[in-house]
């Protein structure tokens, strides 16, 4: 039969034999002390228990041989709203880039409201020679339009000459090919069209009820044939570089007149989820007219004070847009309260018209005007 003595020599052979002392001498120090020694003082252990400890002693040892020869783990930190902060936000960003070198060249008008809002023409840059290839809708009027970025397509929004009765309470989008003149109906019932930079894409709206006019917005998926609704106020759209996002101009209780952008591609159907920039609150005006720049940052018309109608302390900005920081003031220039702008395809010209008719071009060389007419695209 196996002693209390002729087991406490074994155990003390056993540890030996791992050899932890060099490795780790505090550890084997401290379990020599917790393991052995009271056994030497507890003369009445009994061998299972005896056992029990050799076998922890073991693992334990083992477990530190092992240990020595893992590789460090490399550990990520989780995001914990109370313990590490906000999370990141989820919602994917709007890439921001540079811009490309200045071509050196004044560009074109691509197309411009002139006179007459039922005459589409194109325009040298000073907007006061048209070059040709007009599209005239009389006797209706045309209430906005989007011209690809080749100059090739123009999607129209039509209505019936004021005071005549009408088909639809919101007009219809043709499509026009600048090149010969021809037209083609798209929507039957929608207003103010967006293209897409790459052209595939076409955004528009549709009301919720007759006489509504900016309550449901669409994306349509020219070669897919696919589309996508949200439901909200919106107008003023404008896509990024990357024909995802969508900036446009909301409106809301809390908020007044606002810039939102939306990622066309996320879940949900309601514009209330997309990006708010500003404003944060009434107090600070309201913000209105987004436009895309080829880098992908926005410009925006902000009112600091006073209502809709008045042009005190109106500016126009680069913003962010994913914070909606105010990163630089483009123009003070007043062209009216209803707004427009557009960059060219390189970003180094913004072109602002408005409901005076009086339109200026801003770039590096300040704040010019160029022509009278109330809306026009590079």
């Amino acid at each position: 039969m196996t002693t209390d003595g002729d087991l406490r020599e074994r155990l003390a052979q056993l540890a030996e034999s791992i050899d932890i002392d060099d490795r780790w001498p505090s550890i084997a120090a401290q379990t020599r002390t917790s393991m052995v020694r009271p056994l030497r003082r507890k003369r009445s252990v009994s061998p299972v228990v005896a056992i029990a400890a050799g076998i922890v002693l073991i693992v334990a040892a083992t477990g530190l041989v092992l240990m020595s020869h893992r590789s460090p783990e490399v550990r990520t930190r989780t995001s914990n709203p109370s313990a590490d902060g906000p999370p990141l936000q989820s919602s994917p960003q709007v890439p921001v880039g540079t811009l490309p070198a200045d071509p050196g060249q004044p560009p074109t008008f691509l197309g411009m409201f002139r006179s007459s809002n039922s005459v589409l023409t194109r325009g040298s840059t000073d907007g006061l020679s048209p070059s040709g290839d007009a599209i005239d809708v009389s006797p209706e009027v045309i209430t906005d339009f989007t011209v690809s970025r080749d100059g090739s397509t123009a999607y129209i929004s039509v209505y019936p000459q004021p005071g005549t009765s009408r088909s639809t309470p919101l007009g219809r989008i043709e499509r026009v090919d600048l090149r010969t003149g021809s037209r083609a109906l798209v929507v039957a019932d929608g207003n103010m069209p967006a293209i897409s930079p790459d052209g595939r894409k076409l955004a528009y709206n549709t009301g919720r009820e007759p006489g509504a006019t900016n309550g449901i917005l669409h994306v349509r998926d020219l070669v897919a044939g696919a589309e996508r609704t949200w439901t909200g106020p919106v107008s003023q759209m404008s896509w990024s570089p990357d024909g995802r996002f969508l900036a446009f101009q909301g409106s809301s209780k809390s908020h007044g007149r606002e810039v939102r952008v939306l990622d066309t591609e996320a879940a949900g159907a309601s514009l209330a989820q997309a990006r708010l920039l500003g404003p944060r609150s009434p107090l600070n005006g309201y913000w209105a007219s987004p436009a895309f720049r080829a880098d992908g940052r926005l410009s925006v018309v902000i009112f600091h004070g006073g209502g809709v109608d008045t042009a005190a302390h109106k500016e126009i900005d680069l913003i962010d847009p994913n914070s909606g920081e105010v990163l630089q003031t483009l123009s003070t220039a007043n062209p009216g309260t209803q707004i427009n702008l557009d960059w060219d395809a390189s970003g180094h010209h913004l072109l602002i018209a408005g409901d005076n008719v009086v339109a200026y071009v801003a770039d590096a060389n300040g704040t010019r005007q160029v022509g009278r007419f109330n809306i026009a695209r590079w």
